[in-house]
């Protein structure tokens, strides 16, 4: 302890005496009256002593003020009397002792002022004063102690709590932070909390010890367990502090429905399809409570026709997205035919329980009918066509029969003497064989059977006596001319006969050209003959160029016995014919005039 004399006066002796007590600053004073300094009224001491010594906020806070008298004698009575104390903060706020009384007697020279409702660490520091005064004997002088008390901000505890935990995906959620202040201190803090590892929830004001971090949309299972850590910013009384939790979210559960455009499903799963008809499957996906979310997919779908492994594929893929919850399988060119299809639709969203969607689709082929048009007139070798038409019957797919029509022309009656191939049917259904070369002269049958396709079934066109027509023998020309026509009496004369068949037959590698013989007559108005060179029949050979035949009339064969008059010759060419070709005949007049001069 240090004392300091400082000053002598004539009301009195003053003096100012420091004492340093554990962190606790005592300051005592003794005012002595103008009484003589051996006698009452004796010089007080106050001193101040503070527990504890260094407070928390709202921590409950005892002030002790002893009195004592450094001039009274050893056996002089203690002193008596009361202490008013005062406690002032930093900010000039005034706390009482405990029942707002702050006059208390002495009790063996002490008196005590409790504040059990703390201190704050806002009004830090704290001033207090012990004014002694004797108010029973006036034995004693009064006195005044002071101190200074620091006050310490108090701790605080955060914990953190959900409203569901764990929780499934887009469940909502309500995140609560709640702050406790750690004894001794008591208090009530104030301030903002600031959730971390949730989003944005932060600067969330601290009511009544709690702060809430609402999340209407949940959290998503990808990215869990989340580590949701709540801190509690402090204030100007208490201690920062933050609480970790856990959160589990499980994948939500959702439903899944599919509908099929056009419906053919009369209100079940079970839908008959026309092959080829455009199909959309639209799949809606729902989350169930406590989810409120809306599954972003993606479904996944599957078209499996009966006994097979590989999907039919929607346009564009057959995982498709969701918005808002729909996706849609396209398929412009429809199911093609078969007995049985199963349709799954499969929700993949990370975030839900897989759950699947399944209709089944019968498409069954489509009937067909095919018919024939075969030709009239027609004739030995002469290139002809077949033609068979094949149509859907009953509801029709958009999309026409394709494939092969096989189609033969048979012998009527004739076993295997036929001809004929698989022919493509066009666009417009139809299927042209193209019998080149023809045929021999006969009765003959035509059939056709269409193969079917992946959307039609087969068919074959009926035997009917339509389908039947004739092949006649070809029709022929014999073309004959002279080299000199009027000739010269006595002069050799060339007479050219060529052979034409109609529509090409001479072409024909199945009939080929014609055979037979081709005869020149001559005669003369007395119906005389004469003869060629090398005969009048000729033989028609093979390969012979373009069936030319020349009858040489040697020199003095015709003459002019009229002279001067022009005799006339009557020349006349035959074709024989033969199993294919037709016979024919060529006449004209030959002149033979008088020599020249």
């Amino acid at each position: 302890m240090r004392t300091i004399d400082s000053f002598v006066t004539k009301r009195g002796i003053g003096r100012l005496t420091f004492a340093a007590a554990a962190s606790t600053l005592l300051l005592t004073g003794v005012l002595v009256t103008p009484a003589a300094a051996s006698g009452p009224p004796y010089a007080t001491t106050t001193s101040i002593v503070t527990s504890p010594s260094a407070p928390l906020t709202g921590q409950k806070v005892t002030f002790t003020a002893t009195v004592t008298s450094p001039t009274a004698p050893p056996l002089a009575k203690k002193p008596t009397g009361q202490i008013v104390f005062t406690i002032k903060g930093k900010d000039l706020s005034v706390v009482n002792c405990d029942g707002s009384d702050t006059v208390t007697p002495l009790t063996n020279s002490a008196a005590t002022c409790t504040v059990s409702g703390g201190l704050l660490a806002t009004a830090t520091p704290y001033s207090v004063t012990a004014a002694y005064t004797d108010t029973l004997v006036h034995h004693y002088g009064s006195s005044l102690g002071t101190a200074s008390i620091a006050v310490a901000k108090g701790s605080t505890t955060t914990t953190v709590t959900s409203s569901a935990n764990p929780s499934v995906s887009a469940q909502p959620l309500v995140l609560t932070a709640s702050v406790a202040v750690v004894g001794p201190s008591v208090g009530s803090p104030t301030g903002w909390v600031n959730f971390t590892g949730v989003g944005p929830c932060n600067n969330l004001p601290l009511v009544g010890g709690t702060a809430t971090c609402n999340l209407p949309a949940g959290l998503a299972h990808v990215g869990q367990p989340y580590n949701v850590t709540a801190t509690y910013t402090g204030d100007r009384n208490f201690k920062t502090s933050s609480g970790t939790l856990k959160q589990i979210v499980y994948l939500a559960k959702a439903t899944i429905s599919m509908a099929l455009s056009p419906n053919t499903c009369n209100g079940g799963v079970s839908c008959a399809e026309v092959p080829g008809v455009p199909l959309a499957f639209t799949a809606t996906a729902a989350s169930v409570s406590p989810s409120v979310g809306v599954p972003a997919g993606p479904v996944v779908f599957s078209i499996l026709a009966a006994g097979t492994t590989t999907s039919l594929t929607c346009q564009g893929g057959n995982s498709v997205p969701l918005t808002a919850g729909v996706g849609v399988c396209h398929l412009p060119n429809g199911v093609p035919a078969s007995v049985y299809y199963t349709v799954t639709a499969t929700l993949g969203d990370p975030n839900y329980q897989p759950v699947t969607a399944t209709t089944y689709l019968n498409s069954d082929l489509v009937s067909t009918t095919t018919t024939l048009a075969v030709p009239t007139n027609v004739t030995a070798g002469e290139t002809f066509k077949v033609v068979a038409t094949v149509v859907g019957r009953g509801t029709q797919s958009p999309t026409p029969p394709t494939g092969w029509v096989a189609i033969t022309v048979c012998q009527y009656h004739v076993v295997r003497a036929c001809q004929g191939v698989p022919i493509q049917l066009q666009p417009d259904g139809t299927a042209t064989l193209i019998v080149r070369g023809g045929e021999f002269p006969g009765k003959y049958e035509a059939y056709a059977r269409y193969l079917g396709d992946q959307n039609y079934w087969a068919s074959t066109a009926p035997n009917l006596s339509s389908n039947v027509f004739t092949v006649t023998t070809t029709p022929t020309v014999v073309v004959a001319s002279s080299d000199n026509n009027p000739s010269i009496d006595s002069n050799s004369v060339n007479i050219t006969a060529v052979l034409q068949a109609a529509n090409n037959a001479a072409t024909s590698t199945l009939v080929g050209p014609p055979t037979g013989t081709i005869t020149f007559q001559i005669t003369d108005a007395n119906n005389v003959s004469y003869s060629c060179l090398d005969g009048n029949v000729f033989t028609i050979r093979t390969g012979h160029v373009q069936g030319a035949y020349t009858c040489f009339l040697p020199p003095g064969t015709l003459t002019d016995p009229n002279a001067p008059g022009s005799t006339l010759y009557t020349v006349q060419v035959s074709y024989s014919g033969d199993s294919n070709y037709d016979p024919s005949t060529m006449t004209y007049v030959q002149t033979v005039a008088p020599p020249l001069g």
